[in-house]
């Protein structure tokens, strides 16, 4: 379990340097998007541990990454049209 925790704060710490300075928006959409797929193992294996099946939560762990690109869809589409301009 202290492995678990060790390395949900690991992604976070991961997470925030990767965002930080002078970075774009895609390498920040993809920073969170590897975010979100590390945390969902992490969350599978954390549910494993405590006796649940973690296989579950592992397997959405790509469609809820794409939860990404629904957020960032405002800013790809304004940088698309901007381009076109």
């Amino acid at each position: 379990m202290t492995d678990i925790k060790s390395n949900m704060l690991q992604q976070v710490e991961a997470l925030f340097a990767q965002t930080q300075g002078n970075s774009s928006d895609q390498e920040c959409k993809e920073a969170a998007r590897e975010f979100v797929q590390a945390m969902f193992s992490s969350l599978s294996s954390l549910v494993w541990y405590l006796g649940a099946d973690g296989k579950c939560i592992q397997d959405e762990a790509v469609a809820a990454s794409e939860i990404v690109d629904e957020a960032y869809f405002d800013l790809d589409r304004e940088r698309e049209f901007g381009r076109a301009a």
